[in-house]
């Protein structure tokens, strides 16, 4: 027995608006996942393991190449201040 329209249209109305909620919290979840990942984990990480080599760098190494690991040091830190801290 086929189902009145109006109870038809209702509940495709609700499966539509459910999906519409599941991909939402699933870009926020995944971006959420992102932000950890990157600017809790991966920055920071790479920020603490980085600092020994450009002392290290800058002791025994010659000015062109102090300069450019210096100036990538400071770019990621620019980046994880400014995109990472909320």
């Amino acid at each position: 027995m086929p189902c009145a329209p109006c109870s038809c249209q209702r509940t495709s109305q609700r499966v539509g608006d459910l999906d519409f909620l599941t991909d939402i919290l699933g870009e926020i979840v995944g971006s959420l996942i992102l932000y950890i990942l990157c600017c809790v984990l991966l920055l920071p990480a790479l920020l603490i393991l980085s600092t020994p080599v450009v002392f290290v760098v800058a002791a025994f190494g010659d000015g062109g190449y102090v300069e450019r690991v210096g100036l990538a040091y400071d770019g990621v830190f620019a980046f994880w201040r400014q995109y990472c801290l909320l």
